[in-house]
């Protein structure tokens, strides 16, 4: 699985980088909500040609995890910082009830954050990544969804 988590890891990031209407419909968002998201800093271009922006798969995947906070009663601008400061090398994001946002690298590290009290919200990019590049999510290990809620 790690192996298979780093080729997705490694592929994605080296994808043409997308416009930003192709970046937004990608991340699940609007491109009102995606570019209301690049003016305020929290997404970042990789690149520009006079006024179009590009944006590689990290800042598609962090859009994927502002929208998937913005769905909790967590408020997205108290953990934008968190987010935007996220290791994306790490296969797992963890947003707490608490507003805690961490990232995990391994299913083990991932148990261990949800070991703490509380609602956690898990997002793993894996199935994103795979999305990004034309290919099933998850293709053989039965699990549909990228985001998962345990309390």
């Amino acid at each position: 699985e790690d192996a298979r988590w780093q080729e997705a890891l490694d592929e994605s990031r080296a994808i043409p980088l997308l416009s930003e209407p192709e970046a937004a419909e990608a991340a699940g968002v609007t491109y009102a909500q995606f570019d209301d998201w690049v003016q305020r800093g929290w997404l970042v271009p990789a690149g520009r040609r006079g006024r179009q922006q590009s944006f590689g798969a990290d800042e598609v995947l962090r859009a994927q995890w502002l929208r998937a906070i913005a769905s909790t009663s967590v408020k997205v601008d108290a953990a934008v910082d968190d987010v935007r400061a996220c290791d994306l090398s790490a296969r797992y994001l963890v947003v707490t009830a608490s507003e805690t946002v961490r990232t995990a690298a391994t299913r083990a590290q991932l148990y261990r954050l949800l070991e703490a009290p509380g609602s956690h919200l898990v997002l793993d990019q894996l199935p994103e990544r795979r999305r990004l590049l034309g290919l099933p999510p998850f293709p053989d290990d039965g699990h549909e969804r990228s985001i998962q809620q345990a309390v």
